[in-house]
């Protein structure tokens, strides 16, 4: 019988450790980027955030765009993937913390290129657009 609560205090202890250790694990993120583009305040931003960001070249963001369901109009300078789902441009580390916590019917979120008021430019109101699977867009959120 001491074996027994041993052995299951043991079991809690771990796994009660293991959850802390996930709660405590940043998110990852693999932000894709044109060899232009020179958007490190973007990925300072998401580091600050608490994110764990990995940065990554190519020169097939278009394509890539495409593939995410992404119209050229929605196009921005990089995309953010994390958790399954795309943000494209410079969306705030808050709307995707949302867009993870809430996980909407959507392939991707889009400002839109690169509107004043994103990580790493001058504040100004602006709109976060949803990609449905259908290739549609609506606001997601405004900030």
């Amino acid at each position: 019988m001491t074996t027994s609560l041993f052995r299951r205090a043991s079991l809690s202890a771990a796994a009660s450790a293991r959850l802390r250790a996930q709660a405590n694990t940043p998110t990852q993120v693999t932000l894709r980027k044109s060899p232009q583009c020179n958007c490190e305040d973007y990925a300072a931003h998401l580091r600050r955030n608490g994110f764990a960001v990995g940065v990554r070249l190519t020169g097939a963001l278009a394509t890539m765009s495409r593939a995410a369901g992404t119209r050229e109009e929605v196009d921005g300078c990089h995309i953010a993937a994390a958790e399954g789902c795309d943000a494209e441009g410079h969306v705030p580390a808050g709307a995707i913390r949302r867009l993870s916590a809430e996980r909407p019917r959507m392939r991707a979120t889009t400002p839109a290129g690169t509107p004043l008021g994103t990580a790493g430019t001058r504040r100004e109101p602006f709109c976060i657009h949803a990609v449905a699977w259908d290739g549609s867009t609506s606001v997601h959120a405004t900030i």
